[in-house]
């Protein structure tokens, strides 16, 4: 694996990282692909490029089903509304991740463009903002994992996360309908996501739920390096 793609990094404001929306674990890897290639620091380019071989190295898919998977994934993000809220003023706002999209059979690439209305959660970004690794995050095989992996990273300052269940529930787009139990909610969604993240990735983590009275309401995970060189450093001794 090159050194160069070995470094590509995924560049989220924390207000997009905490933001409520659903897809499919395919789009949300393609998203971070597409994101990877924008430098946060600078105007939003008007395109945005990824071809098939990209697409399998970045996220290990079959290459038998990759042009597939990814040109359905791009038209997912078409129709994915990206809800966010303000604490401070006590406003939401709700917008389209993305607006337009070609492919190219012939080529197996595509090309897309992010909207207005997301430009400030992706670029032109000096603070509250987090970066991830994008072939540690594209490598997790569950929407749930690589979204609890966004929320753990946004505080790897740190190493600690307490979340409400309720928000926690709102940002994953997991309803009582779904897993109305608790203890369905955490075996289906919590504990295979950190299962998947302390098997695949450079960090172990561990958690624990906290009650208010005799109701549990809230989760507090802990994470840190693993002791151990670093899987995508030793590959590229980086």
């Amino acid at each position: 694996m090159k050194k160069k793609e070995c470094q590509l990094q995924v560049v989220q404001s924390n207000d997009l990282i905490e933001a409520t929306y659903r897809m499919d674990v395919r789009t949300k890897r393609l998203m971070l692909c597409l994101l990877a290639q924008i430098d946060a620091r600078k105007p939003l380019p008007k395109l945005v490029y990824l071809d098939v071989n990209q697409y399998i190295e970045w996220t290990h898919t079959d290459p038998k089903t990759a042009y597939r998977d990814m040109k359905a994934g791009a038209e997912k993000l078409l129709g994915t509304i990206i809800k966010t809220y303000d604490q401070k003023t006590h406003s939401g706002e709700m917008c389209v991740l993305a607006d337009y999209l070609r492919y190219f059979d012939d080529e197996a690439r595509i090309e897309c463009s992010f909207t207005t209305w997301i430009a400030p959660y992706i670029h032109f970004l000096t603070k509250n903002f987090t970066r991830l690794r994008l072939l540690e995050a594209t490598q997790f095989r569950s929407f749930y994992t690589i979204r609890l992996f966004e929320l753990l990273m946004q505080f790897e300052s740190t190493g600690e996360r307490y979340i409400t269940i309720d928000k926690l529930r709102d940002i994953f787009q997991v309803t009582k309908k779904q897993y109305p139990l608790f203890s369905d909610f955490r075996k289906r969604v919590i504990e295979k996501s950190v299962k998947e993240i302390n098997e695949k990735s450079s960090y172990n983590i561990t958690w624990k739920t906290i009650k208010t009275g005799r109701r549990i309401t809230s989760l507090s995970f802990s994470f840190e390096k693993k002791h151990q060189p670093d899987l995508f450093e030793a590959a590229t001794g980086l």
